[in-house]
């Protein structure tokens, strides 16, 4: 085989190479994407009602996301009801909320009793902390309710934001439905 012969073998591996690297970089970047259907299965999640007991906080993950899931007992409801404690809230009725269509702004959920929220601030991203009923927040007793790990901000029980707090909107809920005593995700 001469020079020619071999620079010319060498060209066309390298060109077979690229379009190979091409096609799997292509095919990885579409099945990221649009997602497989096997993908989407995986993220459907079935959480039972009856497991949380009314004022239980439960953080679970899906979808690779972490979310709150709050059974809101009677003085939880009362306290969302009471108008004074909902005065100061910086989007109380959910005008620039990250939410589905149709839940009211009172609660933000499809049943009053059960809060559904991504677990992060929507600021910075950070971690939440439930801070339960007790003290004072601005003069009042504080109802229960959120803070980020970061800044501090502080949410409702339905995850409305306060005015004066470093976040500028209220908690995202994901789109979820309740069926049969469950709440379903991904469905």
């Amino acid at each position: 085989m001469n020079r020619n012969e071999k620079r010319l073998l060498l060209r066309a591996i390298l060109k077979l190479m690229t379009a190979v690297a091409l096609i799997v970089s292509a095919a990885v970047l579409v099945s990221g994407l649009f997602g497989g259907g096997g993908e989407r299965a995986s993220t459907r999640l079935r959480v039972a009602l009856g497991e949380l007991a009314p004022g239980e906080l439960r953080r679970i993950e899906w979808a690779g996301r972490p979310l709150l899931l709050l059974h809101r007992d009677a003085a939880m409801l009362a306290a969302l009801r009471d108008p004074a404690q909902s005065a100061g809230l910086r989007d109380a009725d959910g005008d620039w909320s990250e939410q589905p269509e149709g839940l009211p702004a009172e609660t933000r959920s499809r049943q009053p009793e059960y809060f559904v929220a991504l677990a992060v601030g929507s600021d910075l991203g950070c971690a939440l902390r439930w801070l339960p009923a007790g003290g004072e927040f601005r003069g009042r007793p504080w109802p229960g309710g959120f803070a980020d790990t970061c800044r501090g901000s502080r949410y409702d029980l339905a995850g409305r934001v306060f005015d004066d707090q470093q976040a500028q909107r209220n908690l995202q809920v994901p789109d979820y439905r309740i069926d049969g005593g469950a709440l379903l995700f991904g469905e």
